[in-house]
This record gives structure tokens, C-alpha cells and sequence, in this order.
């Protein structure tokens, strides 16, 4: 059995070039900075065989510390280890799962690899295999385990679990895909060297704390690696990105393994319904996050997740089948509209789409017989388990201390689901759009207009095509700018180079331009249409006030974001190694963009609406935040408790304004449904 294809192979190809030219480059970096050492140390010999005196001593120790600095640089990562963290992991065995074991059993046994050297749950929805790396593990085999997510093994079958976990043991079946471990490897040694420097960084700032001779050699040591670094970094991005490439085939190699040992429909229809899974997962936890619920927590989270997920289906008009949504490929595009192509052969994972199309394209037909039993029922006791993980996620919060029966649950969901619903008589054109700002019309105007014709299947679709030419514009403009990292891509089945992406960009925008006039037009007369029923009911005059009220706040939205990112970026070098006197620069220099932030922050707080979305934590700290001018650095050390205050207080800014523009929204949509007599959420 195999399916190596083209692509594989010379994806295979270049990752050994790669790493070919990574050794040799690596071979030459190192000669070089060894050379380097042992002519200062030879220096440092004759400086003190010279002239035997303390201060040529002391220099000459300097000399030797530059060289052991450098040399230390090359070959820090030999002692790196990266250990998985267990700690969210629970090990299960045979004896008290038989039934999953058995079909561990048999897919090693199929697919002719090792059987795991342990066996882990974890609450999530995600299967993997991992191991402890090390730049040894190159050269001496290291046994791989296998984790399992319970969110997963609750939304499967028994048939798509095992295809699932087929395509996991795939990865280690074949000889062949042993050179991405190479490959990966030599990315961690690459990486380690680059970015992992934070131990090695104090060890020389205490070598160079010692004295001022050897400080004087310290600075030298630092031009010696970072000209290394800068090789480095040409380095890895040419390892990265055949890494990346050939992580891209293994996964389609997997998949056809996992085809041919299982069924590739059953792990079609697995992969299909993933995001739909963690979706339901995240959806039935975000229950709790609510702060009228902070003293609950979910005995099982798990019956509540199947619960999420069929409910959400049914949403979506997504048959049930065996008490599992049947998601097919054209609804899972449904979600996705766009015509930019990029054909990125450095992404890491294919998508589902491509997947599912290389599924199809290798025409496997299997006698397998597919089992459509729960796929929980291959352990030993499901429920048990499903509670120990809800206990565990739960104990993080030591406030949650009554339990919501399933049946509440049930209900809060759906009246926390409606509240964020909008009126189904729109036809979901408010679903992803809120009005277009315009000039309040002061008249009155009798239109000879249906409420069906403003909300109908071809209004909708300009607005699906405007905000899809919205996304496709930004992503292009990430390629022009070289954010993203493709020379090709295609548009609507046709092919660009990176340099053509500018022209596409002014075409796509006169495109927008002419769809945003026709929905504005739309807009403006859902408005007077809207208007004039609200006249004829003599209901009091609201509409104008709750257009004002939207428009209003969406005037300062742009320069809100402008300065939210600002902020964010002005901050960034909190998370990264800085010197001392660089903090109080860089903190100096954010003190008049926090004072504009604190001015819009104080605004939006101001408004109780707004201010009630935030937890009474983060409303304590965001009340603290305005009303004190914080000190964010001492002499040596940050003040922590200061800085989350900060950085609170900047998530309560963006959150409120992501609230402001969905509440001030859903009050005009439910207020135009109250005019025609519908229910003001479905």
C-alpha cells in the first residue's frame, strides 16, 4: 500500500536539499565562529604569557569569556528538550477500555507501525500523536503517544473515530516520512538558536556583571551573534518553508492511508464535522462564562455539547443522521464565498476542502464495513470519564460551585442563542451587515414598495458578495505588502503574480464601490419603507432616534480601532526582551496614546448599556485604570498587577466597542420586526 505522490516526492526532494544546505551552511557558520574563538583564545594566551600581570589576566579571562560566549551560542540548543506539557491529560489503559484498545490493535496492526507508548484523553476536540523532541531524537528513536480529545470521541462515530486515528498513525507508518522529522528538527534548532535565547541572555549579563574587563568582551561576543543570527535567519526560511510544504503532503498522505486501512467516507465525514464539534464544545462553555451564571458549572459538559451541536445544525438546516449532523462539503463552503485562491505551499495543513478533494481524486473503494455506534462506547465507562473532565475544566473557577441540570441548560442556551438572533423575516441580511450610514432623510415618503423585495435572495447575495470582496481586498493587500508569504495566487479561476495584486485590488474595489451604492440605496429605502409603517401605527417617533444613535457611534469607530491598535503595537515590547532604559523610552512614548485611550475608554464606559457587558472584575479594574495614572516599571522589574490592570482595561476597550456596534444594530433590526409584527428574536 501507498500513495506517494508527485507532489510528496518533491516536496521529500527539497526538504533533504534543505537540509543539505542547512548542514553545510551550519558546518561553515560554525568553523568560522570556532576559528574566531580559538584565535582570541590564542590571543588571550599571549596577552597573559606576555605580560603576567593581574590586568592582562583579567583580559585575558575577558577574551576567554567572549570566545566561550559565541561557542556556547553555536551549541545551546544540544540540551533543549521539549517536553509535553501532561498536566491536562489523562492516561488510560487497556484494561479498562478493551474495546478502543482493540482497535488500536488493529489500525497498528494494518497500518504496520508501533503500538503508542501511552494512551491520553484530554477534554478538547483533537487527536495528535506527540513525543518528547530533542536535537538527539534524530539519531535515537523516540516511541510516540497518542492523545485523544473526549469532545471528539463524543461527536463521531466509531467508524469516523477510528479513520480519524488512522490518519494519526499514518504520519509514522512509512519511511519515507521520516525526513520531515529531520526537517522538523532542524526548524527547533533553527528556532532555538533565534528566539530562545531568554537563559543565555542572563547568563551573559551576569558573566558581564562581574566586572568591567569582562563586560568590555561582552559587546563584541553580541556583534559575533548577531551576524550569526542574521544567517540564521536566511537560513530558516528556507528550512521553514520546506518544512512547511512537506507537513502539507504528510497530511494528505495520512489521509490516504487512513482510506485505505479504514473508510475514506467515514473520515470525510469526521473531518466535515470537526468545526462544527468545537464549535458546540466552546459554545456550551461561553454558557458559563456569563456573569448571571458565575456560581454555575456543568456536572457533564459533554451531553451539553451534543445538545449545542444538533441544535446548531438544525439552525442551519443540516440533516441529522445516527444522532450526528451530517455536514457535506457544500455546507461547509456555504460559510466561505470567496474566489481568492491561494495555492500556498508553505501552509502547514491543507483545508478541509483540499482534503476532502484529495479523497475523492485517489477513488478508494473499500469493503469496510462503517460502524455507526457512538464512538464513546469504545470506553470502558464514557460517563465517568466525560464528569472527571468537566471537573477538571471547572476547577479552574473556584467560584463555580452549583451545578445547572442539563435541562436548564437547555433553556439558557437557547434565550442567550436568541438574544444574539436576528428576525428570520430579513432573509439573514443583517446577519454579517448593519446599515449603511447615510443622511437622515427629513421627509416622509409614500413608497409603493414590499418588505420582500428589500430583503430578498438578490439583496442578499450583493451583501454576501460586498463583504466577501471586503475579505478577498484585505487579503490581497497582505500580498502586495509581502504579509503573506506566496508569489502566485488565483482570483475566480484565473492566475496572478504577487506583482498584479495592486491592479486587482483597484478592480475588486470598483467592483465594492458600485455593490455599496446599490446596498445603500437598499438601506435608505428599508429605512423610509420602515419609517412610513411606523407612521401608519402611530407609534412614537424612535426610528430616526435609534438610527442617530448607531450612526453616531459608528462615526468614531475607525479612529477608536486606529488607536486600539496603536495602543497594542506601542505595547508589544512588553512581551519581549528589552533593556531597561528602552522600557522607559518606549513607555514614555505611549503616555499620549493612553491618555487618547483613556478619553475614548471613559466614553464608552460612561454608557451603563455598555459598561453592564463587562464582568464586575474587569469593571473594577477598568475603574481603577481611569481613575489613576499607573506606573507600568520600576528600576529593575515590571509592576505586574499594574500591567494586567492595562491590559484589561485595553480588552474591555475593544470589547466594548465590538458591543456598542451589535447592540445599537440589534435595536434598530428588532425595532423595524416590532413595526411588521414579528417577534423581536426567533
Amino acid at each position: 500500500m501507498s500513495y506517494i505522490s508527485k507532489d510528496f516526492k518533491n516536496a521529500s526532494r527539497k526538504a533533504i536539499l534543505s537540509l543539505v544546505f542547512f548542514a553545510i551552511c551550519y558546518l561553515l557558520i560554525v568553523l568560522l565562529t570556532l576559528g574566531i574563538a580559538a584565535a582570541a583564545v590564542f590571543g588571550a594566551y599571549l596577552l597573559v604569557v606576555s605580560f603576567p600581570r593581574f590586568i592582562t589576566l583579567a583580559l585575558g579571562v575577558g577574551i576567554l569569556g567572549f570566545a566561550v560566549i559565541i561557542v556556547l551560542f553555536l551549541f545551546k540548543f544540544l540540551g533543549k528538550n521539549t517536553k509535553q506539557d501532561l498536566s491536562h491529560l489523562h492516561e488510560i489503559k487497556g484494561g479498562d477500555n478493551p474495546l478502543l484498545f482493540a482497535m488500536l490493535d488493529e489500525l497498528v496492526k494494518n497500518i504496520n507501525t508501533k503500538f503508542p507508548k501511552r494512551v491520553f484523553l484530554s477534554y478538547d476536540v483533537n487527536a495528535s500523536v506527540f513525543f518528547n523532541s530533542s536535537f538527539w531524537s534524530m539519531f535515537f528513536p523516540v516511541k510516540k503517544n497518542l492523545q485523544i480529545g473526549l469532545g471528539l470521541i463524543n461527536t463521531v462515530t466509531e467508524a469516523e473515530l477510528k479513520a480519524i486515528l488512522a490518519h494519526e498513525f499514518g504520519h509514522f507508518s512509512q519511511k519515507e516520512m521520516k525526513i520531515g522529522s529531520y526537517v522538523y528538527n532542524v526548524n527547533q534548532v533553527i528556532h532555538n538558536l533565534l528566539f530562545e535565547n531568554d537563559s543565555f541572555d542572563d547568563t551573559v549579563e551576569r558573566w558581564a556583571g562581574i566586572s568591567s574587563y569582562f563586560s568590555i568582551f561582552v559587546i563584541p561576543a553580541v556583534k559575533v551573534i548577531s551576524a550569526v543570527k542574521w544567517l540564521l535567519v536566511k537560513l530558516y526560511t528556507v528550512v521553514n518553508k520546506t518544512h512547511l510544504a512537506l507537513s502539507r503532503e504528510m497530511e494528505f498522505h495520512a489521509d490516504a492511508i487512513a482510506a485505505e486501512t479504514t473508510s475514506p467516507n467515514s473520515l470525510k465525514t469526521g473531518l466535515l464535522r470537526l468545526e462544527l464539534s468545537e464549535t458546540a464544545l466552546s459554545s456550551g462553555l461561553s454558557i458559563y462564562n456569563i456573569e448571571k451564571y458565575e456560581s454555575k458549572r456543568s456536572e457533564n459538559i459533554y451531553p451539553e455539547q451534543t445538545y449545542v451541536m444538533q441544535f446548531l445544525a438544525k439552525q442551519r438546516g443540516v440533516e441529522i443522521l445516527n444522532d450526528l449532523p451530517l455536514v457535506s462539503l457544500s455546507v461547509y463552503n456555504s460559510l466561505n464565498n470567496t474566489k481568492l485562491v491561494i495555492k500556498d505551499q508553505w501552509a502547514s495543513h491543507p483545508s478541509i476542502e483540499d482534503r476532502i478533494n484529495s479523497l475523492d481524486a485517489l477513488k478508494i473503494h473499500h469493503s469496510h464495513e462503517d460502524k455507526f455506534a457512538p464512538a464513546k462506547l469504545l470506553l470502558g465507562d464514557h460517563v465517568q470519564l466525560e464528569k472527571h473532565f468537566t471537573e477538571e475544566l471547572f476547577s479552574h473557577y473556584p467560584n463555580k460551585t452549583e451545578v445547572m441540570n442539563f435541562e436548564d441548560f437547555k433553556d439558557v442556551f437557547v434565550k442567550e442563542y436568541n438574544k444574539s438572533s436576528l428576525p428570520s423575516t430579513f432573509n439573514g441580511y443583517y446577519d454579517n451587515k448593519a446599515p449603511l450610514v447615510f443622511d437622515i432623510p427629513t421627509i416622509l415618503k409614500q413608497l409603493d414598495i414590499s418588505i420582500e423585495s428589500l430583503f430578498n435572495d438578490d439583496m442578499v447575495a450583493k451583501v454576501i458578495e460586498q463583504t466577501t470582496l471586503e475579505n478577498d481586498i484585505n487579503t490581497l493587500e497582505h500580498i502586495a505588502n509581502k504579509n503573506i508569504s506566496t508569489k502566485t495566487f488565483d482570483y475566480d479561476g484565473k492566475k496572478y503574480n504577487r506583482k498584479e495584486a495592486k491592479k486587482l485590488i483597484g478592480t475588486l474595489r470598483t467592483a465594492q464601490d458600485k455593490l455599496k451604492e446599490q446596498i445603500l440605496v437598499n438601506d435608505v429605502a428599508i429605512f423610509e419603507f420602515f419609517l412610513q409603517r411606523e407612521a401608519d401605527s402611530d407609534r412614537e417617533e424612535s426610528l430616526k432616534r435609534l438610527y442617530s444613535n448607531y450612526f453616531e457611534f459608528e462615526s468614531k469607530t475607525n479612529n477608536r480601532l486606529e488607536l486600539y491598535f496603536k495602543a497594542s503595537n506601542a505595547l508589544q515590547f512588553i512581551n519581549e526582551r528589552t533593556q531597561h532604559n528602552e522600557i522607559k523610552v518606549k513607555l514614555m512614548e505611549f503616555e499620549p496614546i493612553e491618555k487618547a485611550l483613556k478619553a475614548e475608554l471613559a466614553d464608552l464606559y460612561s454608557k451603563e448599556y455598555l459598561k453592564v457587558e463587562l464582568t464586575k472584575e474587569a469593571q473594577k479594574k477598568v475603574d481603577i485604570y481611569l481613575a489613576e495614572k499607573l506606573a507600568y516599571f520600576g528600576k529593575k522589574d515590571y509592576f505586574h498587577g499594574n500591567l494586567e490592570i492595562l491590559f484589561t482595561s485595553l480588552e474591555a476597550f475593544i470589547s466594548l466597542l465590538n458591543a456598542g456596534h451589535a447592540i445599537l444594530k440589534n435595536e434598530i433590526v428588532n425595532y423595524q420586526a416590532s413595526l411588521i409584527g414579528q417577534k423581536e428574536t426567533t
